[in-house]
């Protein structure tokens, strides 16, 4: 099952529940690209022998991912101001890291 790795803060993990909202990151090829993430169903997650003991993980389906360049870009979008994200994830499975 393919899915996309979002790592968030602690403080946001309260918020990371089936139909819930969070704020992260994506790091991708050496790139940290900011996301709000609209999480879809949670599903069980099953650990795997890349886990990080010492992160806690969540998995979810059928989330909606907007990402920006950069984090102030999501700042701004998230205030109201008209900011172009640079992608939409629709329909997709997210595995989150805090």
């Amino acid at each position: 099952m393919e899915y996309t790795i979002i790592n968030i803060t602690k403080e946001e993990s309260k918020y990371a529940e089936s139909n819930g909202e969070v704020y992260g990151v994506i790091k991708r090829l050496g790139m940290n690209i900011s996301v709000y993430v609209e999480l879809g169903r949670e599903r069980p997650y099953h650990s795997n022998s890349n886990d990080d003991i010492n992160t806690e993980y969540k998995f979810f389906s059928g989330c909606e991912v907007t990402c920006f360049k950069n984090e102030e870009d999501l700042a701004n979008w998230s205030n109201g101001v008209e900011i172009r994200p640079i992608q939409f994830l629709t329909n997709h499975n997210v595995k989150i890291c805090f």
